[in-house]
C-alpha cells in the first residue's frame, strides 16, 4: 500500500537521483523544499509519526511532484488517490502552534523558541561568541523548556541578527533596546568608575572581562 510517508522517502530519492521520462529530466530544485523533504524524510526513517501540518505539506509537494513520482515507478492513479484519501504507516500526531520568537534574558543572553527545525537549530547552533576562549558561549538547549540560550556580544551580533531576519523570528521592545546598545557599545572601551561606596563596572566588547566577572558573582552567591 502506498503511503504518504512512502511518497515522502520516494521525493528524497527523487531528489538525489532525478528520473527521466522521454527527455524530460524530473528535478527537485526548489532548495526549501530539498530541505524540508530530507529533515521530515530523516525523522520518518528514524521512526517517528509525521504531525499533521508536516502531513499537509507533503501532500502539496506531492501534488507538485506527482509527475516526479510517476516517473520514478509510482502507479500513474496512486497519487491523485493518495491526496483523496491519505493513508500513513503511523497516525501523524496534532500539530502544536509555537511561533519562532527570541527574548532577552539578561546577561547578554538571548533566549530563542520554535518548532524543530534542523536548518534553524544548525544556524542557531553556529551562534558562538567572538571568544575562542570562553567555551561556555556555545548555545545552550534547555530540553525542559525547549528553549535554546544563546551568549551574545560584538564577536556574534551580526550572525545573531542575520539568524532572527532569515528565519523570521519575533522579538520585543527589550530585544529591539539590548540590540541598540550592543551597537553603540560597539567603538566604546569598557570602563571602571570607583566610588567610596563601591566600584561600577561597565564591560562593552570584552568577552574575556565579562566572564571574569560572571565568575566573581558566582562566587559570592
Amino acid at each position: 500500500m502506498l503511503t504518504v510517508e512512502i511518497c515522502l522517502n520516494r521525493l528524497e530519492d527523487i531528489i538525489e537521483f532525478p528520473p527521466t521520462s522521454g527527455h524530460i529530466v524530473h528535478e527537485i530544485t526548489n532548495t526549501w523544499d530539498q530541505r524540508f523533504i530530507r529533515d521530515v524524510a530523516k525523522h520518518v526513517t528514524n521512526g517517528f509519526a509525521i504531525s499533521t501540518s508536516q502531513s499537509a505539506i507533503v501532500l502539496k509537494l506531492i501534488d507538485r511532484y506527482k509527475d516526479h513520482l510517476i516517473a520514478a515507478g509510482v502507479q500513474s492513479s496512486a497519487p491523485d488517490q493518495l491526496l483523496v484519501c491519505p493513508q500513513y504507516s503511523k497516525a501523524p500526531y496534532q500539530s502544536v502552534e509555537l511561533p519562532r520568537e527570541v527574548r532577552w534574558a539578561g546577561d547578554n543572553k538571548l533566549v530563542f523558541r520554535c518548532k524543530y527545525n534542523q536548518g534553524v537549530v544548525e544556524d542557531i547552533k553556529r551562534l558562538k561568541g567572538g571568544n575562542t576562549f570562553l567555551p561556555h558561549q556555545f548555545p545552550i538547549f534547555n530540553r525542559e523548556q525547549k528553549l535554546w540560550i544563546v551568549d551574545v556580544n560584538v564577536g556574534n551580533y551580526d550572525r545573531v541578527m542575520d539568524v532572527i531576519k532569515r528565519h523570521r523570528f519575533a522579538f520585543d521592545d527589550a530585544v529591539t533596546e539590548f540590540f541598540f546598545e550592543i551597537e553603540n557599545g560597539k567603538d566604546q572601551p569598557s570602563v571602571i568608575e570607583a566610588t567610596e561606596q563601591n566600584i561600577v563596572v561597565t564591560v562593552r566588547n570584552d568577552e574575556f572581562f565579562n566572564a571574569w566577572l560572571n565568575t566573581l558573582k558566582a562566587l559570592e552567591q
